[in-house]
């Protein structure tokens, strides 16, 4: 008769020791003796972001950019995977509330045609998804332009890239020394010896774009993570001493011996006034600086881009061969009008000598060669964007110039800040 309560004694501590295992295990899972699975890292490896695959939206500023309208259109037609275009309210405002609030929202898979500096902040403010993974081995071949590619970089990261670009550069008499135009100091003395060369130039007032954009110009004073600019810089002094001297000079036009801010391939094949006797170089704002990229379509991918294969296989394609050389096929001879050159060495070679040779009814050989020659070596050394989209400074500049010299910089840094603040509340407020 007493087996039975000794029986139900076992039981109840077999119970509890199973029931004390049990929570064991549940409340120590990470320590718990799991079977190692070898491939477990492999499988992780195997599926990144970048494979998944479905139709992606382009946030883009106009409906009416028909490069890009034909570059889409052409993906749709040979892909699976679709693209839609997105549109702010404001169609082309690209300082319109609607605009803005679209980019900051981050829905969308690739942000087409954006400001330079705009999205050097979006970047710095964690709104971009780098682009190395997705297509950095394709950047990095040698096919391409590396300094025009590689500009997109920050702090090494590539973040956004132009497949298509415009180059500028200062064009001067090709007589002037090179010394003489190394940096700002020089070309003030140059042009205090020489007022003859500023005589169609007007000043900023008709030349803050050229001169504020070209030399990476603002950019190199800007603390684009904090949004905040420094220009009680000596080099910004000297910035608007060429102003003042230039503006006091200039009374009529009709000399071009000095632009500030120049197109050689517009020169030569629209303007028409490309000659052998004028130089090409970078606007001096800061050592060993290159020319300056000014771009044409941007193209940045949101952080919050989900399907980041058909980003991948969309930015590949606009690399590929078929986009790049898409101006030399006669047929879509239209585009050229819209076009900026690309960035594929072999197309930028065969467009370069297809619109020398259609300008004035074709240019002698030598002539042609030698302004081929001058436009690819602008254009392999061009490494920096030109500042546009960020800061308006044409009216406090009017403010400015009713001060001395002297008290300018500070002024125009206090009004810059002030326009920053703003951005830094419109970027930041909405995290």
């Amino acid at each position: 008769m007493r087996v039975k309560p000794m029986i139900h004694l076992m039981i109840g501590v077999i119970s509890l020791f199973l029931l004390t295992s049990c929570t064991y295990r549940e409340e120590n899972k990470v320590e718990f003796h799991e079977p190692e699975v070898e491939s477990e890292p492999l499988i992780l490896e195997e599926a990144p972001a970048k494979i998944q695959c479905g139709n992606i939206r382009l946030l883009c500023t106009s409906e009416d950019d028909l490069v890009l309208n034909e570059i889409v259109s052409r993906f749709n037609k040979s892909h699976e995977e679709q693209i839609e275009m997105l549109y702010p309210e404001n169609e082309g405002a690209i300082d319109s509330e609607a605009y803005y609030n679209m980019v900051l929202s981050g829905e969308y898979d690739i942000l087409v045609d954006t400001p330079y500096p705009v999205l050097r902040t979006l970047a710095e403010a964690g709104y971009l998804m780098p682009m190395d993974d997705l297509i950095g081995d394709e950047v990095e071949k040698e096919e391409y332009l590396q300094s025009v590619l590689n500009a997109g970089r920050v702090e090494e990261t590539l973040y956004f890239f132009t497949p298509f670009f415009d180059v500028r550069a200062m064009r001067i008499e090709a007589s002037v020394p090179r010394e003489a135009v190394s940096d700002i100091g020089g070309l003030l003395d140059y042009i205090r010896s020489n007022p003859e060369v500023t005589e169609d130039l007007e000043g900023l007032e008709a030349n803050l774009t050229e001169i504020f954009h070209c030399g990476s110009g603002l950019d190199q004073w800007m603390d684009y993570k904090n949004l905040v600019c420094d220009f009680t810089n000596p080099e910004f002094e000297q910035l608007l001493e060429l102003d003042e001297i230039i503006r006091k000079q200039s009374r009529e036009g009709g000399n071009t011996a000095l632009e500030l801010f120049s197109d050689p391939v517009y020169d030569a094949t629209v303007a028409l006034t490309w000659s052998e006797e004028w130089s090409y170089y970078p606007f001096p704002m800061e050592a060993g600086q290159g020319y300056t990229i000014d771009a044409g379509t941007f193209f940045a991918v949101s952080s919050k881009a989900q399907n980041s294969g058909t980003v991948e296989a969309f930015l590949t394609f606009l690399l590929s061969d078929e986009i790049q050389e898409m101006e030399t096929n006669p047929v879509f001879n239209l585009y050229a009008v819209y076009m900026n050159l690309p960035v594929r060495r072999s197309a930028l070679q065969t467009i370069l000598k297809r619109r020398g040779t259609r300008s004035r009814g074709g240019m002698e050989e030598e002539a042609l060669n030698e302004w081929i020659d001058q436009c690819i070596t602008i254009c392999e050394q061009a490494d920096h964007f030109s500042f546009y989209g960020l800061l308006d400074l044409y009216v406090p500049y009017y403010h400015a110039l009713t001060l001395p010299l002297a008290e300018r910089s500070a002024f125009l840094e206090k009004e810059a800040n002030a326009q920053l603040a703003l951005w830094r509340e419109k970027v930041y407020g909405t995290r």
